[in-house]
């Protein structure tokens, strides 16, 4: 976790960022936690991790507050190097096209991310068009949510197409 949250740092830096306050609070705790109670459970904000149980860690990324498309790729580079979740939700968070595209181009090489939901996020035609090479391509991701998006029937039977190939 450490390690995590130093990349993170570093690369919001990079982009001249703020880092997500929620995001390094809630790591700093869980750093603190480490070595405390055998359960530490965080409420739902912007947080990484969700739950700690000794050694057996079920962490998800969840963001729910806007997220402009260099505080996305900042998150998305520290994610490089701290592959242990399998679980991203944004949730009204404005992604849009540009920023499903990006996500999309992330997860064809991150074969961890099982579950991806995008409710409320502006997304259109083009995202379905980069979700679908992710479908394709990605045979770990096992459930796409994409609630609350005006996606059409344009972009519904691009999706059907991508879960066509999808062996998930």
């Amino acid at each position: 976790m450490k390690r995590f949250l130093k990349s993170y740092d570093g690369f919001c830096q990079q982009q001249q960022l703020k880092p997500f306050p929620s995001i390094s609070s809630r790591i700093n705790k869980l750093i603190k936690a480490e070595d405390g109670p055998p359960t530490v459970v965080f409420p739902v904000r912007i947080l990484l991790v969700t739950q700690v149980k000794l050694n057996d860690i079920a962490q998800q990324v969840i963001v729910d507050e806007e997220c402009t498309l260099p505080a996305l790729k900042a998150l998305l580079d520290a994610l490089n190097s701290y592959q242990h979740f399998n679980r991203m939700a944004f949730w009204r968070s404005s992604l849009g096209d540009d920023g499903c595209v990006a996500l999309a181009n992330w997860i064809k090489g991150s074969p961890y991310v099982k579950v991806l939901e995008l409710m409320d996020n502006r997304l259109g035609f083009k995202s379905c068009q980069a979700l679908t090479r992710v479908l394709q391509n990605n045979a770990t991701l096992t459930e796409l949510v994409l609630d609350y998006n005006e996606i059409g029937d344009e972009g519904a039977s691009v999706i059907s197409i991508g879960l066509k190939w999808t062996e998930s």
